[in-house]
This record gives C-alpha cells, sequence and structure tokens, in this order.
C-alpha cells in the first residue's frame, strides 16, 4: 500500500482518538470544577452552622444571665 494511501486511511483513526482524549480531558476537569464546588458549597454551609449554633449558645446565655438577675 503507497505510504499516501495509508496515511489517508490513518488520518480519521488519529483525529477520532485525538478527540476522544480531548474529550476524556473535559470531562475530568468538569469533574473536578464539580468536586471543588460542591466542597465549597458544604464548607459554606458548614460555617453557616457555626455562627448560628455560636448566636444560639449566645442567646441560652443572655437568657440565663437574666432568669439569675430576677
Amino acid at each position: 500500500m503507497p505510504p499516501h494511501k495509508a496515511w489517508r486511511e490513518l488520518t480519521p483513526l488519529v483525529t477520532t482518538y485525538q478527540q476522544q482524549q480531548q474529550e476524556k480531558r473535559r470531562s475530568s476537569n468538569q469533574e473536578g470544577r464539580q468536586q471543588s464546588l460542591a466542597s465549597e458549597a458544604l464548607d459554606l454551609e458548614k460555617k453557616a452552622l457555626r455562627k448560628d449554633m455560636a448566636i444560639c449558645v449566645s442567646s441560652i446565655d443572655i437568657i440565663k444571665d437574666m432568669m439569675l438577675d430576677r
């Protein structure tokens, strides 16, 4: 088989392989971003819960002090 004919047959295969590899990289990058965003959202949620708990504890302390002052 002449080299130019072999190259013509091989080119679509190489192109397809390159496209598949590029899609794998894109997919992997997207998964990484999604995991990062999910982790960030969880961190924000935990931070908000800690803040809410601190407010509740402060409120309880204030109520206790008010009851002791009676």
